[in-house]
């Protein structure tokens, strides 16, 4: 769970960066507890997911992510807030079709 990383995500990094993430990016994508159970409450793993991306760009950055950045997030971030949800790997990437 979250404990306020002091990161600064939303006037460092106007988007996520690609590539290797900085140190204590991932901290940013922590989940509090009020976040996961308003999360769990959404319809299917791929939504909860793609809720919990949305919520944590807002919270990180200050804004909804682009569909772009969506798409292309790196994979250990969505990994890390996979975990968080118990969602495999077997849901398909979130801003892509199936």
């Amino acid at each position: 769970m979250s404990t306020s990383p002091s990161f600064p995500l939303g006037r460092d990094y106007p988007s996520i960066p690609e590539g290797d993430l900085p140190d204590g990016l991932l901290a940013l994508f922590d989940l509090t507890e009020a976040e996961t159970e308003l999360i769990l409450n959404k319809r299917g793993p791929r939504n909860r997911l793609g809720f919990a991306i949305q919520l944590t760009c807002l919270r990180s950055l200050g804004r909804l992510p682009k569909p772009q950045e969506i798409a292309s997030l790196p994979r250990p971030l969505v990994e890390h807030l996979a975990t968080q949800l118990d969602i495999s790997d077997e849901v398909p990437p979130v801003g892509r079709t199936a």
